[in-house]
């Protein structure tokens, strides 16, 4: 079963897993901003973890479905109805050919996700935990390698996205200080947080430059990288330090609690 766009009003992507491999060609890895919902809905319908999934960004779409099986819409709340009826979000639901599915912009969040697989349809399966990419509570970062060029510490609280934010990255406002600092371009990577001349911020996200020579004053750690790909414009920001062994602990209670829950789900999806 396929799902295509009748009409759409914001962004629309498909997406996988990041590319990896490719960086130093320029080619930044991409794949869903929230890798979370993407994998958990893929899971939902018993797809592999890299099939290819609708990443739908603040938009309001309408599907039709060329065959029968299984849909599952996961990440920021918004309103989705199958042929006029409601169905829910975070969950299962079959659709037949000729189905047309509709999914509105979220009221919180940013980025829905919408899996699919054509076959038997089946009942409805829910997800039993709450969505980690959209908790509440400060972005946690490590150190940049230019985190001493300005006192970033000291306005890491006090921001919020600004309306010019997508997939490159997000902007961030607040009473950042100017500066003129020149550095070579160096890599740069999904999550680091540049300061420009004018005291603007960017957190490169998944279709963001490799390199960049602005000071990256710090980096948002990978089991946060979900969480930046949820926040809206408007949304107030915290950053929170946190050492790098803790970061990369976290990264691998992350990805041990979402392997763990995906399996689960891949195998009620197979056996049911």
């Amino acid at each position: 079963m396929s799902l295509e766009i009748v009409q759409v009003y914001g962004v629309a992507s498909r997406v996988g897993l990041p590319i990896t491999g490719l960086r130093r060609f320029g080619v930044p890895p991409g794949g869903a901003f929230d890798r979370e919902s993407a994998r958990l809905a893929n899971a939902l319908v018993g797809n592999p973890a890299g099939t290819l999934v609708w990443e739908l960004g603040m938009a309001n779409a309408l599907f039709r479905a060329t065959s029968g099986g299984m849909v599952a819409v996961v990440g920021a709340p918004a309103p989705v109805t199958i042929d006029g009826r409601a169905a829910p979000a975070e969950s299962t639901f079959p659709v037949r050919a000729g189905s047309e599915l509709h999914i509105g912009p979220p009221a919180e969040g940013a980025r829905v996700y919408v899996a699919h697989r054509s076959g038997l349809t089946r009942g409805p399966r829910r997800l039993a935990t709450g969505l980690e990419s959209l908790s509440a509570g400060p972005i946690r970062v490590v150190a940049g390698p230019q985190a001493d060029a300005v006192n970033w510490r000291s306005f890491a609280s006090d921001l919020k996205v600004g309306m010019a934010s997508d997939r490159v990255g997000i902007r961030i406002e607040g009473q950042t200080p100017p500066h003129d600092i020149e550095a070579p371009s160096e890599p740069a990577c999904v999550g680091a947080i540049q300061i420009s001349g004018g005291g603007g911020l960017l957190v490169l996200g998944p279709d963001g430059p490799t390199i960049g020579g602005y000071p990256k004053i710090a980096v948002v750690i990978d089991a946060d990288v979900d969480r930046l790909g949820q926040l809206r414009p408007g949304s107030r920001v915290e950053f929170l330090e946190v050492s790098l062994d803790e970061a990369r602990t976290l990264r691998q209670e992350r990805e041990a609690r979402l392997t763990r829950q995906c399996a689960e789900l891949s195998l009620v999806a197979r056996t049911a």
